[in-house]
């Protein structure tokens, strides 16, 4: 899998136009070029290698660092200084995001998240915190209360279009980490001076006011959730990837074992009779195309000036071309005979 700012090692093919075969030994000639989402550049690693001259004929890999992933469609081509060879030019679809990172940045939010109570709202720590707020100064439950109120009031929470909208601003694991650096998650001091605004509350106020805020929460959805699954990656999809990918390979390795040399082979084959016994005008070969026109330019002619006009083979035997001419030597009829 290509994933995004992610160095890669990649397999290229040279093709040699001139004896229709894969490459071998061009590695130092080859000068390659990478495009990010349309842009091109040179390749940084200029060091192509050849795979395998002898198992994978014309096939060489070169080295794309993560800034040349940095980008969603990468396409990597390039040239040979070798005459009729031709680079065949790749292209790579990204996947977004480090999962490295992302599994660091999750353990870093676990850890901080160990400190706090499993059930904040159960009445097992209510009761454990009620000896610290016995402390507090002697606050009514209706005064509380009607603080507690007034910030609520005050308090805008966010919809969820609006934390969707936050949500996709964080698409890479960089905007991640600094998200983490910048939290100032509070002290067990700040936590306490909290506390020290409650006074008197009872373990079925607290729960309504947990059961109030709990509603409130908007959860996505099994069918959203199941959206933003199905774009990713699956392996379902990755095997029929491979499936193509193998399918090209095997009829190119067919080009280079069977049908190009077999075509190769059969024309060296060819004899000189092949070829001049082969027609090449209406019914006549070119061996009888050739006793013909030696016959015209160089045998012996009967009949000059009369309306028949033949010119005779070089011994003399037979008659190659037997004409009929008008009265101003236009022919109007051939016989030929190049036997």
């Amino acid at each position: 899998m290509a994933i995004k700012n992610q160095s890669i090692v990649v397999t290229y093919f040279a093709w040699d136009t001139g004896n229709q075969v894969g490459k071998t030994g061009d590695a130092a000639n080859h000068t390659m070029y990478v495009s990010i989402d349309g842009v091109a550049n040179a390749v940084d690693d200029t060091s192509s290698a050849e795979v395998d001259a002898t198992n994978l004929q014309g096939h060489y890999q070169v080295t794309l660092t993560a800034a040349e992933m940095n980008g969603n469609h990468i396409m990597v081509g390039g040239e040979s200084s070798t005459e009729d060879i031709v680079i065949v030019p790749i292209s790579i679809t990204t996947e977004r995001g480090n999962l490295q990172t992302v599994d660091d940045n999750v353990d870093s939010v676990k850890a901080k998240t160990d400190n706090l109570p499993a059930d904040p709202a159960s009445e097992t720590n209510v009761n454990a915190n009620e000896t610290k707020i016995d402390a507090l100064n002697n606050l009514s439950a209706a005064e509380v209360n009607a603080e507690v109120d007034t910030a609520l009031t005050g308090y805008d929470a966010p919809t969820k279009a609006e934390m969707d909208t936050a949500h996709a601003l964080l698409t890479t694991p960089a905007q991640v980490a600094t998200a983490l650096t910048n939290y100032d998650s509070p002290t067990k001091a700040e936590l306490d001076s909290g506390l020290a605004g409650l006074n008197d509350l009872s373990a079925a106020e607290v729960n309504a006011e947990a059961d109030a805020a709990l509603s409130d929460y908007d959860p996505p959805t099994k069918t959203e959730m199941d959206t933003a699954h199905g774009l990713l990656a699956t392996e379902a999809k990755q095997d029929v990837i491979d499936t193509v990918v193998d399918a090209i390979l095997a009829d190119t390795n067919e080009l280079q074992t069977d049908d190009i040399p077999a075509a190769i082979a059969a024309l060296n084959n060819l004899s000189a009779d092949d070829v001049w016994d082969e027609v090449m005008e209406s019914t006549l070969t070119g061996r009888q195309v050739m006793r013909i026109f030696l016959a015209v330019l160089a045998g012996i002619t009967t009949g000059g000036g009369s309306a028949s006009l033949a010119f005779r083979d070089v011994a003399d035997g037979k008659d190659r071309v037997a004409a009929t001419v008008d009265s101003e030597g236009n022919r109007d009829a051939i016989v030929l005979d190049g036997s």
